[in-house]
């Protein structure tokens, strides 16, 4: 694909510019950390995304970390364009897009802690791939990390199927654009599909097809056309594409879904026959689970060679220095309360254990975010000693859930670790800067091009009126009882004092407005604290 083609393509088609939480620096920090690596803080660090289109990806971290930089290369100049506009509009100057070709020279550039490629690899030609990683090799920082997605087989031979049926429909029909190449291509998929259904024999063979084909039909044109029938699309193996970093220069340190990297931490069995396919190569052990899983597609980490990350086993579980290494992580429980008693119960009948109860009363009523010191849970009530026979179950059930992705981490903050997740009377608010945000993000043009995202990068679709107002209220520390009266005051154009709307018949609806917004906010992870009030 010409660089022409490949700008032709993005202006028929645009780009859903969207943020994702494996591609953000404050991920890959903490994924570098848990595996023994000392990475640059993601808070003042310098990132690089590769293929940024509009900087979807990029303009929430630049907003929440302000002493970060933040620079994105793209070869579409409408994107750039775009994107720069909406950027100035929210008044942020710690990033910049760069229209720009990974083919081409690019000594204005300087040296990044994390370089970002997601959607790139498996969509350009081989030349483009050895350029694009001998920029990564110049450019990426001594401890720098490398992220980078791809398509991956066996997973991707079922819709290889589907890409080649779309790239034949449209084999002589040379007056369509891209767009109308997508259009078309998923009219005559849809009529061969209910074509198929028509046949019990064929429905029943082809169950696979025809799964891959009412996938595509659901998916919007532009990751269609990008993903389907981009004139270049070649998924690999994972140890071809092991093979081809390794001859580049990088070493390899695992995919941003751990259950493809680390499953044998908690599944004897798993451990036991891959130990015997693949002694003495972890790599290989991961290509075996790709065969095993029909993996379609990896996100997958990399740093410098030289580098030796500290894999996770099952013997990291009782490791004296690695349970000391989780205690510069803030956890986030993102397993379902209810769902708790069970899974400590399984977990205590294969460790042999009976003490479930007090794990899991402390995790039920304490909530998700929590912390380790010296044997000790923090979270933001307090400390709570964890006795010395539910240490065990207590590490299992951590590392086992990070892995599974019921428990996700990020690097503690020393000073006031819960600031971002709780609101705190008299000492939260929410800085100006969030207003153009949550103002600007959901307009009507805006949204067809980016999605916003939240401190940890997870896309928000919501944002709306209330949020904007509710802002309003918390941009200095305040009191729960002084924001419901505003809410009051909103809704009805009189003041009330704090008692009286405590009697008033409006108390438990405004109540459970605050409650709610509240939570919100902390979701966003807009909150700051303000320091002079702890002193």
């Amino acid at each position: 694909m010409t660089k022409e083609q490949a700008k032709e393509i993005y202006a028929d088609l645009g780009y859903l510019s969207q943020p994702f939480p494996y591609a953000s620096a404050p991920f890959l920090e903490s994924y570098a950390r848990l595996l023994g690596l000392s990475p640059a803080s993601a808070s003042t660090a310098r990132i690089l995304e590769v293929g940024s289109s509009y900087g979807g990806n990029l303009i929430s971290q630049a907003l929440f970390y302000p002493q970060a930089t933040f620079t994105g290369i793209e070869i579409a100049p409408t994107q750039v364009s775009v994107g720069k506009t909406y950027i100035d509009q929210l008044g942020i100057t710690n990033l910049d897009l760069l229209e720009g070709d990974v083919n081409e020279s690019h000594h204005h550039l300087g040296t990044y802690d994390y370089i970002i490629a997601h959607g790139f690899y498996s969509w350009v030609d081989e030349e483009t791939k050895n350029n694009f990683l001998r920029l990564c090799k110049k450019h990426l920082a001594e401890n720098g990390i490398l992220y980078m997605s791809y398509n991956t087989y066996p997973g991707w031979h079922k819709m290889d199927s589907v890409r080649a049926l779309l790239e034949f429909a449209n084999k002589d029909i040379n007056t369509l654009n891209h767009r109308e190449k997508v259009r078309h291509g998923k009219t005559v998929a849809s009529k061969l599909g209910a074509l198929m259904l028509e046949y019990d024999t064929v429905k029943n063979q082809q169950t696979s097809f025809l799964q891959s084909l009412r996938q595509i039909l659901q998916k919007q044109d532009c990751y269609v056309g990008h993903d389907h029938l981009e004139p270049v699309n070649t998924p690999v193996y994972f140890h071809q594409c092991m093979d081809h970093m390794a001859e580049h220069g990088f070493t390899y340190l695992c995919d941003c879904d751990l259950n493809l990297s680390f499953p044998t931490v908690y599944d004897e069995i798993l451990r036991t026959q891959l130990q015997e396919l693949a002694p003495h190569d972890p790599l290989a052990r991961e290509q075996y689970i790709d065969f095993m899983l029909n993996t379609a597609f990896r996100k997958s980490l990399f740093t410098h060679k030289g580098a030796t990350p500290k894999r996770i086993t099952e013997t990291s579980v009782t490791d004296a220095d690695f349970q000391h290494s989780l205690e510069q992580f803030l956890f986030t429980l993102r397993i379902p309360s209810e769902h708790l008693e069970p899974i400590f119960e399984n977990l205590a009948k294969r460790m042999d254990s009976s003490a479930t109860k007090a794990l899991v009363d402390l995790f039920q009523q304490e909530g998700p975010h929590f912390y380790l010191k010296h044997n000790t849970l923090v979270t933001y009530t307090g400390e709570h000693t964890i006795p010395d026979m539910c240490l065990p179950l207590l590490y299992q059930f951590l590392v086992e859930h990070i892995i599974q992705g019921g428990i996700s981490l990020s690097v503690l903050e020393t000073e006031h670790p819960f600031k971002h997740h709780i609101f705190e009377e008299k000492k939260s608010y929410i800085p100006e800067r969030y207003i153009p945000f949550v103002e600007i993000m959901p307009q009507e043009g805006v949204n067809a091009y980016i999605y916003p995202g939240n401190r940890y990068n997870d896309p928000i679709s919501d944002f709306n009126e209330e949020d904007l107002e509710f802002m309003k209220l918390l941009s200095k520390p305040t009191t729960k009882h002084d924001v419901m009266c505003k809410i009051y005051e909103a809704m009805t154009e009189e003041s009330i004092s704090p008692l009286a709307l405590q009697q008033s018949n409006k108390y438990t609806m405004i109540l459970a407005f605050y409650e709610e917004m509240i939570r919100r906010m902390e979701y966003f992870g807009f909150f700051e604290v303000d320091e002079t009030q702890f002193n």
